[in-house]
């Protein structure tokens, strides 16, 4: 959330929002809603109190448009709900739907043509676990997923599903649908998971690179070819409209589609930064464009975009032990973001928070965060 609340604060929007975490770096980009113990809805999976917190907003918010983040706006039920009150910069529940189902990823992943390969996926267990992971259809961040042991007991729950495991680099691609079905991918960014030094644990979300660098290569022109067609028969397929993300993993000459994200994605961030893109305004952009609304333009809002002269990187810093965060400033002054409040206590294994670097290529932004990181550790 924070990370549309800065993107949307930088380019003049005045910002609401309600958050799981209520960081004290939030408060600076807008209007938090309630209070962080108020959000047991984030932990149930039950978000019907999302709407309930928004009625807490001064007057002036309560009738502009919303945009739901993970994992609230895979709730179709709120959804629907929160369009009879306002505008919701959301595609339709029935784009998010069939991109959340697992027969249309299975029908998308020959979109890229030769080159691009699904690993097997299936909603029922398998009976022999070995090279399995489950997942959730409405996790986010990797949260829920784990691998599958003999002993595992996770039953068939709603939601659930299971993909064999594929090694190689993880990728995020960046897409903007428009009208009509057209879609351009504007960015790859590199998924940072396992780190180590970071205290990151397997699957989890750890940040990203961007531009994306695979094993110390760009991203090959083929793999870039098969991944905007990939997007193009998405777009077409499902009526997608605006920001939009599919996550892949590259291994060789191989490339295998894991899922699709019908939303501005983590990824989206650092292309953002890279490019000054304005998320929330081009998000608006592309729904009056899919409504065919009057001036609506039919144009790009988003050019092809240059190689960026710089590369980006952001990494999430996981606690060592229960920490309380404090001299919050000095942290945000070192480039750190979704900084918990003074008196908040972080829980081992729970993110800390995100620091951010800029470098003239992958490796210079990977080792400055590094560093920041080691302060971080013998500070707290």
């Amino acid at each position: 959330m924070r990370p549309l609340m800065e993107n949307a604060f930088s380019h003049g929007y005045k910002v609401a929002a309600v958050d799981a975490f209520n960081d004290w770096d939030a408060a600076r980009f807008g209007v938090l809603a309630g209070t962080a113990s108020a959000f047991d809805f984030f932990k149930t999976g039950d978000f019907g109190g999302v709407l309930k917190e928004y009625e807490k907003l001064p007057q002036g918010f309560r009738e502009d448009p919303i945009l739901f983040c993970a994992p609230v706006e895979y709730d179709c039920a709120i959804l629907q709900k929160a369009r009879t009150q306002r505008d919701v910069l959301n595609p339709k529940t029935r784009i998010i739907e069939k991109c959340r189902d697992l027969s249309f990823w299975a029908e998308m992943a020959p979109g890229g043509g030769e080159g691009i390969t699904m690993p097997e996926t299936s909603l029922a267990k398998p009976k022999n676990p070995y090279g399995w992971i489950a997942k959730n259809l409405k996790s986010a961040g990797g949260t829920g997923i784990a691998r599958l042991t003999v002993d595992d007991d996770m039953c068939n729950s709603n939601g659930i599903y299971y993909q064999r495991l594929v090694e190689g680099e993880s990728i995020g691609a960046v897409f903007l649908s428009m009208q009509d079905g057209r879609s351009r991918l504007i960015g790859i960014a590199r998924h940072i998971t396992g780190e180590s030094l970071f205290r990151q644990k397997e699957f989890l979300f750890g940040g990203m690179v961007y531009p994306a660098a695979v094993r110390g290569d760009a991203v090959d022109g083929e793999t870039l070819k098969a991944i905007e067609r990939f997007g193009r028969a998405v777009s077409m397929a499902s009526g997608m409209w605006g920001w939009w993300g599919a996550d892949f993993i590259v291994n060789r000459n191989k490339v295998y589609f894991l899922e699709i994200n019908p939303r501005p994605t983590a990824s989206l961030e650092l292309v953002a930064i890279a490019h000054g893109l304005d998320i929330v305004g081009i998000q608006a952009q592309a729904m009056a464009s899919a409504r065919g609304e009057t001036g609506a333009a039919r144009k790009w809002p988003v050019e092809l975009l240059p190689e960026p002269e710089e590369h980006f990187a952001t990494a999430v810093i996981y606690a060592d032990k229960d920490i309380r965060v404090i001299d919050q400033q000095r942290w945000f002054d070192m480039w750190a973001r979704d900084i918990p409040a003074e008196g908040r206590t972080v829980k081992k294994g729970e993110p800390a928070l995100s620091f951010y670097s800029k470098g003239p290529n992958a490796d210079e932004c990977m080792l400055e965060i590094r560093e920041k990181a080691k302060i971080f550790y013998e500070g707290v």
